[in-house]
Order: structure tokens, then sequence, then C-alpha cells
């Protein structure tokens, strides 16, 4: 009888491993990372099968596929135990879809072609604090990144080139001279290091009248006494 159940098992091998036949192979990225601004990111990998259910590697995907059964190679970056290092400038001409080659110990000899969609910038605005610019006063140039993915990041001088006419720049800072009375106006461009084509303008004024009297404080007193109402006659 035990003889006849190893033949049944030996036979059924065959079946077995037609039945894990791998279809596929896909990626995903952690959305969490911000790999809008960082170009380091956790990766996953979700393995298809043809008659079987899907599996996926540790970490990231919560699998249980080890990184020692899977070898990760890409010519877009480095991948090392679920997490993906590249390039993104390289990866511009690419549309930034990233290209994996994968192999598993389970599926000796074959290899997966596996692409990813990284997100990207679509366009740049500026998103200013405020509406004018007042002398003798920093004017903090705010640029917001609007991305593929949907997201809206806050992009500093790593990542943008400003250009100013009218005012000193400070880093991202401008600042007019308080005994400026002439200028009227900041013209200041904004460019995408990564791609010169993506560039924005803006005119900032010049705050020209004095501030409001009536906010200023002429008195500690107003802070720290509660403000009285007006007895009805």
């Amino acid at each position: 009888m035990s003889r006849f159940l190893i033949i049944l098992a030996l036979l059924a091998l065959p079946v077995l491993a037609k039945s894990q036949q791998i279809e596929r192979v896909e990626a995903y990225y952690d959305s969490t990372a911000i790999a809008e601004l960082y170009d380091v990111v956790p990766v996953g990998f979700e393995v298809f099968y043809k008659n079987a259910p899907s599996r996926a590697t540790v970490g990231l995907s919560g699998g249980n596929i080890r990184w020692n059964q899977v070898t990760v190679t890409s010519e877009d970056g480095t991948f090392r135990n679920g997490v993906f290092t590249f390039n993104r400038t390289a990866l511009r001409p690419k549309r930034y879809l990233a290209h994996f080659s994968v192999s598993l110990k389970e599926a000796p000899g074959q290899q997966f072609k596996v692409s990813m969609q990284l997100p990207y910038l679509t366009g740049i605005r500026f998103k200013q604090y405020t509406d004018s610019l007042k002398r003798g006063e920093y004017f903090y140039v705010n640029v917001e990144g609007i991305y593929s993915s949907g997201r809206i990041l806050p992009l500093d001088t790593s990542r943008i080139r400003f250009t100013v006419n009218g005012a000193e720049l400070h880093g991202q800072d401008l600042l007019l001279d308080r005994n400026d009375t002439m200028t009227k106006e900041i013209k200041v461009e904004a460019v995408y290091r990564l791609n010169s084509d993506m560039k924005i303008n803006c005119i900032i004024p010049v705050k020209q009248g004095p501030d409001d009297p009536s906010l200023l404080i002429k008195d500690v007193n107003e802070v720290l006494q509660p403000s009285r109402k007006k007895k009805k006659s």
C-alpha cells in the first residue's frame, strides 16, 4: 500500500509543478516613502501563478518569499533586500519607468522582466504666503511641485533655480532694501533644474503704503488688559 502511495506521489509531481507555473511578476513601491523627492524607495514583488494563489516578497509586500530566494537586477539603479536606489536623471528619458530582471529559486532558468512606474514632476507653481513684499523684510518664494502621483510638494533650491530682478536673493528669500522707495515690483523666474523647459514667472508687488496704524500696538497694556465693551446709554 505504501509503495502504491509513493508511486502516485511521483506521478503527481509534474502536475504540481505545472500548477505552480509562474505567469508574471509585478513590482510596486512604498507610496509613503515620498519617491517624488527621494531617490531611495522600498519595493515589493508579487508572483502570480497560473493555477495557484499569488505570493509576495517579505517586507513591504508582507509575503513569505525571502530575498535570498529572489535575484533582482536593474539597469536603472541598485536593488538590495527590498530597497531600490535609482538615478532620477537617468530615468527621465524613460518617463521614470524603472525596469527589473527578476529570477526566483522556485523557477530555475527563468527570468522575468518587470516594469514599475515611479512618480514624476508634471508641473511647478508659485504658492506665496503673502500677496506683497515689505521693504527690509525677508520674503520667502514658495514653489510647489505637481506630481503624476497626485501629490503637491514644496520644492527647494536643490531642484529649483531662481532668477530675480529688483531685489537681493538669499537662498529662497527675497530682500529689498528698507530705503528703496523706487522699486514697485519684483520679477522672479523659477526653473526646474532637471528640465529647463519647465519654468514659471511671477511678479511680486512691493507694499507701498504704511501698515494700518489701527493694527499697531502702542502700549503693552493693550495686550495684557482685555478689551472693554462700551456701555449702552
